[in-house]
């Protein structure tokens, strides 16, 4: 027969980000990870403080190494960090993780 589709939830698009991400990843090169670096992405933060946690990875490209960070402290609106961090060049690879 012909399949069938079930709506089962419905909620708004600006919701969803907030439900079901995780945390907030992004990576930033070894180079790019300075005390100026540090402090703006502390005020980013800070300006859009939420419940969703950060992970960044740092990569050294010399050497082929990553080291991934998880902060229990550092905790954002994903929405409006992300939008914010996108506009920083060093700042890469930035994807909000889904709950499993």
């Amino acid at each position: 027969g012909t399949p069938r589709f079930r709506v089962q939830n419905m909620m708004l698009l600006s919701g969803v980000l907030d439900k079901y991400t995780s945390c907030i990843a992004f990576s930033l090169d070894l180079k790019d990870v300075t005390r100026e670096m540090s402090d703006q992405l502390a005020k980013i933060a800070k300006q859009h403080k939420g419940n969703i946690p950060v992970q960044i990875t740092v990569i050294d490209s010399a050497s082929m190494m990553n080291i991934r960070m998880n902060s229990r402290e550092l905790k954002v609106d994903p929405k409006g960090f992300i939008n914010a961090i996108s506009e920083l060049p060093q700042v890469r690879d930035i994807h909000p993780k889904t709950k499993e």
